[in-house]
C-alpha cells in the first residue's frame, strides 16, 4: 500500500461520515495481509485513513502499536495475533504505573501482548469503568509460532466493530 492511498486530514473530514444510527461508512479491508479501515471513494477504489488517526476515537474508535510489546515477545511469539483475530482488553486500575492501565492479551486470555498507550487508556478505561463495553481485533501481527510482523489493535463498541467488519 502507498502513502497516497491513505486521505489527508481533510479529506478525512469530509469522506469519513457518519449515519444517524451513530455508525461511520468505514470498513475495514485487508490490505496486504493488514486490517485496514478504508471509505469507498468509488467502482473499486478506497481511501484509507491511518491507524495513527486522531479523527478515529471521537467516532469511537481506537488504534494503536500497544506500549511494551518489546518485554513480552515470547508471549507474543505463542499467541495468534493475526489480522482479524480477538484481542482481549483487562482493566488494571492497580496498576503501579497507571491507574488508567489497560492489558492486551490474546483471545485466551494467557498471553500478555502488552498494554494500551496512556492516552488511549484514558479514554477507554473510562468507558469500561462507567460499564460500557469495548471489543478488540487485532489488524496486524503473526500467527502462533512468529513474531516478524508489528502488532496493531482496534478497539471499538460491539455495534460499531461488528458494522465495520
Amino acid at each position: 500500500m502507498n502513502r497516497t492511498d491513505y486521505l489527508s486530514a481533510e479529506d478525512e473530514q469530509r469522506l469519513v461520515t457518519v449515519s444517524p444510527a451513530g455508525v461511520p461508512n468505514l470498513r475495514l479491508r485487508n490490505v496486504g495481509g493488514r486490517l485496514e479501515l478504508g471509505v469507498k471513494l468509488g467502482f473499486m477504489r478506497w481511501g484509507y485513513v491511518s491507524f495513527r488517526s486522531r479523527a478515529l476515537y471521537r467516532l469511537g474508535i481506537y488504534t494503536f502499536r500497544p506500549r511494551g510489546v518489546t518485554h513480552h515477545r515470547a508471549a507474543i511469539r505463542r499467541a495468534d495475533t493475526s489480522p482479524g483475530r480477538p484481542a482481549m482488553l483487562v482493566r488494571e486500575p492497580g496498576n503501579e504505573h497507571d491507574p488508567n492501565a489497560i492489558a492486551v492479551r490474546d483471545a485466551t486470555g494467557r498471553h500478555l501482548i502488552a498494554f494500551v498507550n496512556k492516552q488511549n487508556a484514558a479514554r477507554m478505561a473510562k468507558i469500561l469503568d462507567e460499564g460500557g463495553e469495548l471489543e478488540a481485533i487485532f489488524t496486524s501481527g503473526s500467527r502462533s509460532g512468529h513474531d516478524d510482523e508489528p502488532v496493531t489493535v482496534l478497539v471499538a463498541a460491539p455495534h460499531l466493530l461488528r458494522a465495520i467488519r
